[in-house]
């Protein structure tokens, strides 16, 4: 499991948490974060690679009305981007 934080500092603020099946070796992501003490999750389907899962965790960022801090996009998109050099 990798996780990427919105802010390290600050864990609770939120984080995508990646995750490979140990049989399929698909990719998956998880959104967890926690507000007023309530801890929330959210998974996405699975994925054929990795690069694949952040590009969707990106897309999710942004589309769930978090697009001011579209640098936190752009870093998994690099990450994606890295990951897919890695393992074509």
């Amino acid at each position: 499991m990798t996780a990427y934080y919105i802010d390290k500092h600050s864990p609770d603020l939120g984080s995508y948490q990646f995750f490979q099946h140990s049989q399929t070796r698909e990719w998956q992501w998880t959104w967890r974060e926690v507000a007023k003490g309530v801890e929330y999750t959210d998974d996405s389907t699975w994925f054929g690679s990795l690069a694949e899962a952040m590009r969707d965790a990106a897309n999710d960022w942004e589309s769930n009305g978090n697009s001011s801090n579209s640098r936190f996009a752009g870093m998994l998109r690099g990450l994606a981007a890295k990951a897919e050099k890695r393992n074509p």
